[in-house]
């Protein structure tokens, strides 16, 4: 028997070292469930890439220097479905986080310089949702392996996506939330399910979610993060884990994988031995998408305050997903503040764009929206996530090839590896609530084992 082998009927002794790559929520949520453990003592150790916590959550604290409630999300902006059962909604309260509930219905969206009617508004939103749930009643998701837009072009369907209209709502209903275009989404059988709820944000900032996970409740011990730890190899032998960085090592009984499906797509992290066929079969398959933010600060609000979301329809529908949805920031922080989303490929086009011209295109945006009086913005700052090597992208989506299976093969043990994040989740995938609970599933998949063992250390 190996020094700290899996036992099912034994005492459990001494502690178990773990290694968590990834102090974003899913790896967080694994350490936190960790420590505790009333089964098993753990020595946790977590390693991070950037220079903070959070991964993909992140308020941006000098986003606009000096400003009061000037901090952006430049990541995650919501609690999705924040209802009765979802974890975060119950560690927001638990850590008396406040939260707020969204109503998406509080929409102004303009066209050629005018302000669609909410008659207007609910006929196409209407019309929209018809299109889907005709999609959701055809046998394509049983019988082919096609994306979302060409199955809606057999239903007949294809003249209709040339509209200029139609075509915001699919961005701005479909694509925004997959950072994927129709052409790229799989029809086959979705297995995401829904929390009851709205969707939530947080006037103080994403950050206070993974800054509660990692410092605890009080009299909790806090996670052991050591930052600016970029992980280049991880090595399974037969007693132990070996996690290599650009300057340290690390050995543990077990690894908690908590990366970004992007960065395991990108190879820069060598395991040996090399993961399963079919793991690697479910990171190459799996469609990882892409939205990124544009925010515009000003010297006051010219908007209408309490409105949320605003929309500008173009009519070149090729930029439907470019900076056609935005949000109110003066709402969330109080703050002058205009989001405007990027998704899709429009996303990954604007990357290549300079900071000034993806400026002139926002303000812009803005002035088709407001007016041509519209002032210049005395704030800019924007995401580029696909270029963010420890991101290469922002969440999970169904692409064609892949199937629910492919998911759940991300999240499946191998040896003394453990796998975390959005895109391991098969029913909550591309959320902050999912990466959280796929972290407490790796954590009990490791405290639901029993060693034997005296400690090797996670060393370096």
């Amino acid at each position: 028997m190996t020094a700290c082998a899996r036992r099912m009927s034994a005492e459990v002794k001494g502690t178990v070292d773990v290694v968590i790559v990834g102090a974003g929520v899913a790896g967080l949520s694994a350490g936190r469930y960790l420590l505790r453990s009333t089964k098993q003592k753990y020595n946790v150790t977590v390693l991070e890439a950037r220079s903070r916590i959070g991964g993909r959550v992140w308020t941006n604290l000098d986003a606009f220097p000096g400003a009061v409630g000037g901090d952006v999300d430049c990541g995650a902006s919501f609690i999705h479905e924040g209802g009765v059962g979802n974890p975060l909604r119950d560690l927001a309260e638990k850590f008396n986080i406040e939260s707020k509930e969204t109503d998406y219905d509080d929409m102004v969206v303009t066209r050629n310089g005018e302000t669609m009617s909410s008659s207007e508004y609910s006929l196409r939103q209407a019309e929209y949702e018809k299109m889907i749930q005709h999609l959701e009643d055809s046998d394509f998701a049983d019988t082919e392996d096609i994306s979302v837009r060409a199955a809606l072009e057999r239903l007949g369907y294809g003249e209709r996506l040339t509209d200029p209209l139609l075509s915001w709502f699919i961005s701005d209903k479909h694509d925004d939330s997959r950072g994927a275009s129709m052409e790229k989404v799989s029809v086959g059988v979705d297995e995401y399910q829904s929390f009851d709820g709205e969707d939530r944000f947080l006037p103080g900032g994403y950050r206070q979610v993974p800054h509660s996970l990692q410092r605890g409740a009080d009299g909790e011990q806090p996670l052991n993060v050591l930052y600016n730890q970029v992980v280049r190899r991880v090595v399974v032998s037969h007693d132990s884990v070996t996690v290599s960085t650009q300057s340290s090592q690390f050995r543990a009984d077990r690894v908690v994988v908590a990366l970004p499906l992007g960065v395991l797509k990108s190879g820069d992290v060598v395991f040996e031995p090399a993961l399963s066929a079919t793991k690697q079969e479910a990171i190459s398959k799996i469609g990882f998408g892409l939205l990124n933010k544009v925010v515009l600060k000003f010297d006051s609000v010219f908007w209408d305050p309490k409105r949320t979301f605003f929309g500008h329809v173009s009519e070149d529908i090729s930029k439907s997903g470019f900076l056609t949805s935005w949000m109110n920031g003066h709402v969330v922080s109080g703050t002058p503040t205009l989001i405007g989303f990027i998704t899709g490929d429009s996303a990954v086009d604007a990357e290549k764009m300079s900071d000034d011209a993806i400026r002139d295109e926002a303000t812009d945006a803005v002035r088709k929206m407001f007016g041509s009086n519209a002032p210049d913005p005395t704030g800019f700052c924007r995401t580029m996530w696909l270029s963010d090597p420890y991101s290469r992208g922002t969440y999970s989506y169904l692409a064609v090839g892949s199937t629910a299976a492919h998911r759940a093969a991300l999240g499946q043990p191998e040896d003394r590896l453990h796998f975390a994040g959005e895109h391991t989740e098969r029913n909550h995938y591309s959320t902050v609530h999912g990466a959280y609970l796929s972290g407490v599933r790796a954590a009990t998949e490791i405290d639901g084992s029993q060693f034997e063992c005296s400690g090797s250390g996670a060393t370096n």
